[in-house]
């Protein structure tokens, strides 16, 4: 155990970097004079010199919730000035899109929150989505697609759809400014030195934002513009945004499960809801690209418009139709549009694949080989998983599945169907720990993000194919986390390396039963 394992364990709390710290102080306060070269110090004080700046960086995380990083108090009149122009719809686009940090004062370039914990990318997108929802709202086209490239700009056939969606959102100039409060706070939850300050019940981007409003309202002054029903609405629309994102469904990340619990969320506010938070989410995909270019949208060019007004298109029937009508939906309509077929359930699973692989047109040929190329069994393996609802049928539902199949496509020593075969090795891993079980839940939310980053960086094919072998499952409830053993960690870079076959005997046994299938 060493200074330096000591001090990764103390940095995970905040109360014992501070008790580390203040015994660093008096132990230098009273040891004899140190020699001026850091270098020189004894690894001992070299660990307390680590710990003081780990608990300096931790002072920093909780100081957002001090008056030092308040965000200025927003102005009623300067609030209804702009609100005004906005329904007279008589502003230019850069006078719109420069008031926007005047007005809602988190977005303030030198004194908005954002601004004091140097998140301006993170403030650039907000500005980009809540401008692009003013364009979209208010018919402006060209604004919209200003920053886009030629080869991809977005259709005027396109820009009709949008125009239809905007009519059927049918929004007030009161849901308006309650959408573009929702969007200039909204990035507030993604900051980790935020998440650390807050109650660990608090710690998702959505409660976050939620505990800001409820318990430090000064931090987010635009909300106190808003009446005490919009404010219930943005309340009621991070709530939504927790168990629903249309993001995932996009990929195919998410299962029918999601969009039960969407609508269970709108019993309170029905359709006014389910309009306003498909609104907003919109509106967060079109600031995507806006860390450089905040006025108008990059993002929603004609290919992601496609896709985005396709699920969109299932959405709108949420309340009256079935959560697997609208989620089954979109998907066979994503798998038909790029050709596969939809006929037979191992073709719907194949659908949801191409969704969670981002594939293209030009690529259906690829992942259609690399699924032809799996056995049997494996195919039955991940199609049981693939069709699962995580309503009546248990489902793992992959977190950062999408970008773990990207790396693995990606690099050479991986590729997808290696991929495929690791994915099902970790569900057996999942099913033979009782992960399922022990969660008391259909839906069980796994954490690939790890194994994610592994695919990107191995070099060696034995070394990641034998990751399930070699990882540690961290589960609270429904959640499960995979993380990589250290040791294999280590191996990513090797050229060559051999397993212990007695380390890993049911990955043994596995490959019999597949060769036996």
């Amino acid at each position: 155990f060493s200074c330096q394992d000591f001090l990764n364990c103390v940095s995970m709390s905040p109360r014992c970097v501070g008790f580390v710290y203040r015994y660093a102080q008096e132990f230098v306060a009273t040891a004899p004079k140190l020699p001026k070269e850091f270098a020189a110090l004894p690894l001992e004080m070299q660990s307390l010199r680590a710990a003081k700046e780990a608990y300096e960086t931790m002072q920093k995380a909780t100081q957002p919730l001090t008056s030092e990083l308040e965000s200025p108090d927003a102005d009623f009149d300067d609030t209804q000035v702009f609100l005004q122009h906005l329904k007279s719809n008589t502003r230019s686009a850069s006078d719109i899109c420069d008031a926007l940090p005047r007005v809602f004062m988190e977005l303030d370039e030198t004194s908005g929150l954002f601004a004091k914990l140097l998140h301006m990318d993170e403030r650039n997108r907000a500005i980009c989505s809540m401008f692009s929802i003013i364009m979209l709202v208010k018919n402006r086209y060209s604004d919209f697609v200003a920053p886009q490239k030629a080869e991809r700009q977005l259709s005027s056939s396109k820009w009709e759809d949008w125009q239809s969606f905007a009519q059927w959102v049918d929004i007030t100039d009161e849901q308006l400014h309650a959408a573009l409060v929702f969007l200039a706070i909204r990035g507030l939850g993604k900051m980790k030195s935020l998440a650390k300050a807050l109650p660990n019940d608090a710690r998702s981007p959505e409660d976050i934002v939620l505990h800001l409003m409820d318990n430090v309202a000064r931090i987010v002054p635009s909300v106190s513009q808003l009446s005490s029903q919009m404010a219930t609405l943005v309340q009621d629309a991070l709530l939504a945004s927790k168990c629903f994102s249309l993001p995932q469904l996009l990929q195919g990340e998410n299962t029918p499960s999601q969009v039960e619990l969407l609508k269970n969320s709108m019993s309170s506010q029905g359709e006014v809801l389910l309009k306003f938070l498909l609104l907003c989410q919109v509106g967060v995909m079109c600031g995507l690209m806006g860390a450089r270019t905040p006025q108008g949208s990059a993002f929603m060019d004609e290919t992601n418009s496609t896709n985005i007004l396709a699920a969109i298109k299932f959405l709108r029937m949420a309340v009256c139709s079935s959560s697997h009508a609208v989620y089954w939906g979109y998907i066979l309509s994503r798998g038909e549009h790029l050709g596969l077929p939809t006929d037979e359930l191992e073709q719907i699973a194949l659908c949801r694949l191409a969704c969670l692989c981002r594939t293209s047109s030009s690529e259906t040929k690829f992942l259609q080989g690399a699924w032809d190329g799996l056995s049997k069994g494996i195919r039955r393996t991940l199609m049981d998983n693939l069709l699962a609802d995580g309503i009546q049928e248990r489902a793992f539902v992959f977190a950062f599945l999408p970008l773990y199949f990207a790396n693995a496509k990606a690099n050479i020593a991986v590729g997808l169907q290696r991929a495929l075969l690791v994915l099902v090795d970790l569900l057996e891993v999942l099913r033979f720990e009782g992960c399922a079980e022990e969660a008391g839940s259909y839906n069980i939310v796994v954490d690939l993000q790890e194994v994610a980053a592994f695919a990107k960086d191995a070099v060696n094919p034995r070394v990641f194919q034998a990751t399930a072998a070699h990882v540690k499952l961290v589960q609270s409830g429904s959640e499960v986390q995979i993380l990589v053993a250290t040791k294999h960690k280590e191996r990513v870079k090797l050229g060559t390396w051999a397993e212990d076959q007695e380390l890993d005997m049911p990955g043994v046994l596995r490959k019999l039963e597949r060769k036996v299938d």
